[in-house]
């Protein structure tokens, strides 16, 4: 290549002296004098997102034919045996972690501020699911002399019933006292891909 003097520029007057008029830049813009830094909202990636809400989705209809399959056959003996109610609501609480799934992939480039914020909120509400099943089960081996100790449904329902009540209390609290805001964090500068 062979340079071309096209002008000469005094920093002393501020001046811009062209002594060729016949060169032309080429695009609509002089070209670039120094790097260009760019802000970049990092997204998830919308593939991976529909991939994994394809597979939640699958998780949720199998989840219903569950709960279809217990309130049908409730009545026979294994499945009254193991409580149908709370496996209801175990079925219930991980739909609704299934639910959350769809929340947490949602972003700002998804949604707007305001409407995230608010998300955030709602996908922990949602994610404390009912997993209280296993309470039935401790019970069962806390009176070491009998084999099985019954408990009623009603029970458990009320103790699923003070957990949630109690984890309402918490979560409203947390919102009162310090709610969810949106934060940006600044990574470190990388390199265009496309430069």
């Amino acid at each position: 290549r062979k340079e071309v003097k096209v002008g000469e520029y005094n920093a002393v007057a501020d001046t811009l002296e062209i002594i060729n008029n016949s060169i032309r830049f080429q695009g609509l813009e002089p070209p670039k004098d120094k790097t260009i830094i760019q802000e970049e909202l990092r997204k998830i990636s919308l593939p991976l997102y529909s991939i994994l809400s394809a597979l939640t989705i699958l998780g949720m209809i199998m989840a219903s034919a569950f709960l279809f399959f217990n309130i049908k056959n409730r009545n026979q003996k294994l499945i009254k045996m193991s409580s149908p109610y709370m496996n209801n609501l175990i079925i219930l609480g991980g739909m609704l972690s299934y639910a959350s799934i769809f929340l947490f992939g949602l972003d700002g480039s998804f949604v707007s501020e305001k409407t995230f914020e608010t998300l955030c909120t709602v996908s922990n509400s949602i994610y404390s699911c009912l997993n209280e099943k296993g309470l039935k089960s401790i019970a069962s081996f806390e009176n070491e002399m009998s084999l099985l100790t019954i408990i009623k449904d009603q029970k458990l329902m009320v103790i699923v019933g003070g957990m949630l009540l109690i984890d309402l209390c918490i979560l409203i609290c947390w919102q009162v006292v310090d709610p969810l805001r949106r934060t940006v964090e600044k990574y470190n500068m990388e390199v265009c891909p496309q430069a």
